[in-house]
C-alpha cells in the first residue's frame, strides 16, 4: 500500500476438483470446490505524533479468532496495531475443512490456512522540503512491514506450500517540532598569553536544547576573562608582611 491508499484487500484463488466412479449410476463423477481465502488491510491516510520515538512504537491487540459452519468451517481473525498512533487493521478468514462425504467416499478438502499476522519492521524517513500549512513540522514517510504464514492443509506432502507473505503498508507521519528539554553544563578553559595579555581563564555554559525531532542543540555562552596572577607579580606574596 503507498501513500493515499486507506484499504487493501488480497484474495487467494483456490479449486478443488474430485474425481469418483458412481457404482449406482455407474458414471463418472466430478465434483469441483473453490475454497475461499482473503485479507483485508485498513489504516488512515496522515497521523501526528509528539516525539520522533513514537512513529515506530508498535503495540498489537490480542487477536480475535472465530469459527463458525460446519461444510466448510469458516475461520475468521481480525487483530489491530498501533503504530505511533496510526491504527492498522487486518481482517483475514478462509475455509477449512474435515472430511467430507462424497458418494461413498470421504474426502479431505484441500485449503489455504492464513495464520495470525504481525508487524516485523517499521523505518522511517523524513520528506525534505515537505511543508505542513500553518505548523512549523517535518513530514516522514512510514514503512511497516507486517508478515502471515500460509500454508496448505489436505494435500499430499510433496504439494504442501509453507510460507510467509509480507504485505508493504507506507503513509505519512507528521510531528511539530516543540522544545521538550533544555539542560545546561559548565565548564571553563585557559587561553594562552599572546598580543600582550596575559595568561587567563574564562567559564563557560552550554545549554542543550532538544527538540521533539530528536534534535539537540548546543548554546554556548563565555564569561568575561580572569587574569591569572602569579605571587611573584605580587608586591604582597603570600606570608609576607
Amino acid at each position: 500500500m503507498t501513500q493515499g491508499m486507506t484499504e487493501m484487500t488480497v484474495e487467494w484463488d483456490q479449486q478443488s476438483t474430485y474425481t469418483y466412479f458412481d457404482v449406482e449410476q455407474m458414471t463418472t463423477q466430478v465434483v469441483s470446490h473453490e475454497p475461499k481465502a482473503i485479507m483485508s488491510l485498513h489504516l488512515t491516510d496522515t497521523v501526528w505524533v509528539e516525539q520522533i520515538d513514537d512513529i515506530t512504537k508498535v503495540t498489537a491487540a490480542e487477536p480475535e479468532i472465530s469459527e463458525t459452519g460446519e461444510t466448510p468451517i469458516v475461520t475468521a481473525g481480525k487483530i489491530s496495531f498501533n503504530i505511533g498512533g496510526q491504527v492498522i487493521s487486518v481482517d483475514w478468514s478462509y475455509d477449512a475443512f474435515k472430511e467430507v462425504k462424497i458418494g461413498d467416499y470421504y474426502v479431505a478438502w484441500p485449503y489455504l490456512m492464513l495464520g495470525t499476522p504481525e508487524v516485523v519492521d517499521v523505518s522511517v524517513s523524513e520528506v525534505a522540503g515537505a511543508k505542513v500549512p500553518n505548523k512549523d513540522a517535518k513530514l516522514y514517510e512510514v514503512t511497516a512491514r507486517i508478515k502471515q504464514h500460509l500454508s496448505t492443509k489436505n494435500v499430499p506432502e510433496s504439494e504442501q506450500i509453507s510460507q510467509d507473505v509480507e504485505y508493504v503498508v507506507q503513509y505519512f507521519a507528521a510531528l511539530e517540532v516543540k522544545l521538550v528539554d533544555v539542560k545546561y553544563r559548565k565548564g571553563y578553559e585557559w587561553l594562552a598569553p599572546h598580543d600582550n595579555i596575559m595568561l587567563c581563564s574564562r567559564y563557560i555554559v552550554y545549554r542543550d536544547r532538544t527538540y521533539s525531532t530528536g534534535e539537540t542543540f548546543t548554546d554556548t555562552f563565555y564569561s568575561m576573562n580572569n587574569p591569572a596572577v602569579s605571587p611573584l607579580a605580587s608586591p604582597h606574596p603570600p606570608g609576607g608582611g
